[in-house]
């Protein structure tokens, strides 16, 4: 499918009702209704205990306190009895009879069977409700459970719970391979797109769905038996205990487990449904009223950090919180702060200022202190830093504020610069031509726009100096790239026979008698001093060949490219490697012959090695020349899903006249300004 199919589809789904969003909504929501619906515990009462009777694990009734019995010992009493009369195989075959007999006091005594089970007191009824009431509704209770848990231990039950137990077996066998198979394709899928990205929510959830198939099969074949359904109820009355037990003391209120996961809970929903807001603040609020980048990140750090602090006081007011001992703790800590932690905090507060500021991010090459390397991760007091020698250094985040910091990324290119000298008598020109052609040799890493530069920088150690730059995108590099420049233009020079110059140190020997020592010896050679011959090394080069002592040699001629070659760039555009040229629909209007500002600039980076904003200052310049134009004439060129033409693939006549008018020549030679200025 192509990128404007895809574009259109997008454009047509509501972005508002993608899954994540939801979620992130229903976070929020969930959130501010149970921190104003949550009541204050401070004040309320506490519950008054209840036990609660079981009978085979099923939950019949709750029973209060009794004289010197406490709620949980007449509960646990009067479960131990009915499983007493369970077991007895006689009770089994006995009809069930529960009775409602009076007691002393006026109280209701219930016997099962003539045996005495316990008594209906007015702790155990609701407010305004008789005791008669209570124990018809008991007894009907009894009566129903003491009858399911006798034919639940009956042969024909138990076969029947054991089929659904192979048959939940069979189920959660069969799910759990769905699931399985489901991972392994989900991990193919994620190795195919991204191989180093571990994080995957889709796997997380399968995992967790192979969990919970396999802990209901279990619990629900546990649910089936009388005996594994009495340990099952045991665990889970057991959990729910502790769970709302109340662990620590707050002041008058006892805060439990259970109030500290939802607390906990709430503080998670509270940081993603802040982070969501936060960034739908500055991608949607923000760029409409004209709000600075660089501003709209220092306002959504503060903001993000004011709505969690207010979120965490609402949310802990709701349960009851008491913030007077945090008041304390604030105090010891700026007690601690003022004394022992003076280096933390400038730390911690520079961290908080390279957040809002963002002079560095995380994967820039910087440069502080004289250590160079990418940037991992900024903490909130130190920053990781891993050198080109694979070496991790963490640096305070005091010294990137205090001190010099050289971010190679923020331009989103990096120059490499190298400096040559060649000899005094050399022409200039030859020289910046062959430094030109070695620098516009085809480099993987070298960018084509910004094109390299040639300079001549004056007179140094005895000669001509020259400096070469060009321009890569990744500053690792650069000594990759550096070695590559110093060999094409090594070779550049050696086959012109261009010397490089080197610093003119000379040296004085002083050697007495040296002439007539010399003579001496030319006489035993039978030399004479007339014959003596002075070496020049022109005058060899003359007697042997002439065309050689030329001190500048006529070089071969190669081809130079023009910083712009418009007629190469057009060429490659519409090539078969270039540009997707066709008809395209936007809405109910067609445009033939057309392409996309996003792809042209996306080609001009990877097929003409150009930076982005150097690709959108080609596709401009293409624009102010007339060689493309919008299809409505209503845009200049732009990185956005806009259309785009040819003039040549114009069918009017008067279209293709208008690319050779000079109402583009203003704006050309602002493009062309603006361009220079960049560079």
């Amino acid at each position: 499918m192509n990128r404007c199919t895809n574009y259109h589809r997008q454009k047509s789904m509501n972005p508002h009702l993608c899954w994540s969003q939801i979620a992130k909504y229903l976070a929020i929501a969930l959130f501010m209704a149970i921190c104003v619906v949550a009541p204050t515990q401070a004040n309320t009462e506490a519950p008054v205990e209840k036990g609660i009777i079981f009978v085979d694990g099923h939950r019949l009734f709750e029973v209060g306190s009794s004289g010197n019995f406490s709620a949980s010992e007449r509960a646990e009493r009067v479960t131990d009895l009915l499983q007493d009369l369970l077991s007895n195989s006689n009770f089994q075959k006995e009809t069930i009879n529960v009775q409602k007999i009076p007691g002393a006091s006026g109280l209701l005594t219930l016997r099962v069977n003539g045996r005495y089970l316990l008594s209906v007191t007015p702790a155990d009824i609701d407010t305004g409700m008789p005791l008669i009431d209570q124990a018809n509704i008991w007894q009907q209770k009894l009566e129903a459970a003491l009858e399911r848990a006798i034919y639940q231990r009956q042969p024909p039950y138990q076969r029947w719970a054991l089929r659904m137990s192979l048959v939940s077996l069979a189920i959660a066998f069969l799910a759990s391979t769905l699931l399985h198979a489901a991972i392994r394709w989900v991990r193919r899928q994620r190795v195919k797109q991204s191989p180093q990205e571990n994080r995957s929510l889709s796997l997380l959830l399968l995992h967790l769905g192979q969990f919970l198939t396999w802990l209901g099969a279990v619990g629900y074949i546990a649910y089936l038996f009388p005996s594994s359904r009495r340990w099952l109820s045991f665990t889970l009355t057991f959990t729910s205990q502790v769970w709302e037990a109340e662990a620590l003391i707050q002041g008058e209120q006892g805060i439990s487990l259970k109030m500290m996961a939802i607390v906990l809970v709430l503080a998670l929903l509270l940081w993603v449904g802040t982070d969501h807001a936060v960034k739908l603040f500055k991608s949607r609020i923000l760029p409409t009223i004209g709000v600075d980048r660089a501003l709209q990140d220092a306002i959504g750090f503060f903001a993000r950090y004011a709505l969690l602090f207010v979120g965490l006081l609402l949310g802990l007011s709701a349960f009851g919180v008491d913030f007077t001992s945090l008041i304390v703790v604030f105090g010891f800590l700026g007690v601690g702060i003022g004394f022992g932690l003076q280096n933390i905090a400038k730390d911690f507060i520079s961290g908080m200022l390279m957040i809002v500021e963002q002079p560095i991010k995380v994967g820039e090459l910087v440069e502080v202190g004289g250590i160079q390397g990418l940037v991992q991760h900024i903490g909130a007091r130190t920053t990781e830093v891993v050198t080109i020698e694979r070496s991790t250094i963490f640096i305070p985040n005091s010294r990137f504020i205090e001190g010099e910091v050289w971010n190679w990324h923020r331009s989103g290119l990096a120059r490499v610069q190298v400096h040559i000298c060649v000899v005094i008598d050399t022409e200039r020109d030859q020289v910046h031509r062959l430094l030109l052609i070695a620098a516009q040799e085809y480099h993987a890493d070298i960018l084509r726009y910004p094109p390299p530069k040639v300079r001549f920088s004056g007179y140094k150690d005895g000669g001509l100096s020259f400096y070469v730059i060009v321009f890569i995108r990744d500053p690792l590099k650069e000594l990759k790239v550096r070695a590559y420049l110093y060999e094409q233009i090594d070779t550049q020079l050696r086959g012109c026979g261009i010397k490089i110059a080197f610093p003119d140190d000379e040296l004085q020997v002083k050697l007495p008698r040296l002439e007539s020592l010399l003579e001496a010896w030319l006489k035993q050679q039978g030399i004479s001093n007339g014959n003596m011959l002075k070496f020049d090394p022109l005058a060899v080069c003359s007697a042997t060949d002439p065309s050689q002592c030329h001190p500048h040699p006529q070089t071969e001629v190669f081809p130079l490219d023009e910083e712009y070659d418009w007629e190469g760039i057009v060429s490659r555009m519409r090539g078969p490697s270039g540009l997707d040229i066709r008809d395209r629909r936007h809405r109910f209007q067609l445009f033939p012959k057309c392409f996309v500002g996003t792809e042209a600039v996306q080609w001009l980076m990877e097929q003409e090695k150009a930076t982005r904003a150097e690709a959108i200052a080609i596709g401009r310049l293409l624009v102010a020349l007339g060689i493309i134009h919008h299809v409505l004439d209503e845009h200049s060129f732009r990185d956005d899903h806009l259309f785009y033409r040819f003039y040549m693939d114009e069918t009017d006549p008067a279209l293709k006249e208008i690319s050779q008018s000079k109402r583009f020549a203003q704006e050309q030679e602002a493009c062309i300004r603006h361009l220079r200025e960049w560079n």
